[in-house]
């Protein structure tokens, strides 16, 4: 089983990794960066941004709103959330 490595303040539990703060809100400028090996499996369970504005961006593509809730990937690269100044979910 691979470990996550976390630079940032999102949170490990087992093979879970969350925003700070889940399941409440979590906060303004908030920012961490995710690696494991690649590529790795990943299945979203829960999935909620400020839409357009605070995001996640894996292989290249960034998410908000709930676009990755319920899908199942392989990431080929480092994961990174960052939400921005305003509105938090």
């Amino acid at each position: 089983e691979a470990e996550w490595v976390i630079e940032g303040n999102c949170t490990v539990d087992g093979v879970c990794v969350s925003s700070p703060n889940f399941p409440e809100p979590y906060g303004n400028k908030d920012y961490c960066l995710i690696s494991l090996p690649k590529p790795a499996l990943l299945e979203v369970t829960a999935f909620e941004t400020e839409k357009g504005y605070d995001k996640l961006t894996v292989n290249g593509k960034q998410f908000s709103g709930t676009s990755l809730l319920g899908d199942s990937f392989n990431a080929w690269t480092n994961i990174t959330w960052r939400s921005d100044e305003s509105v938090v979910e």
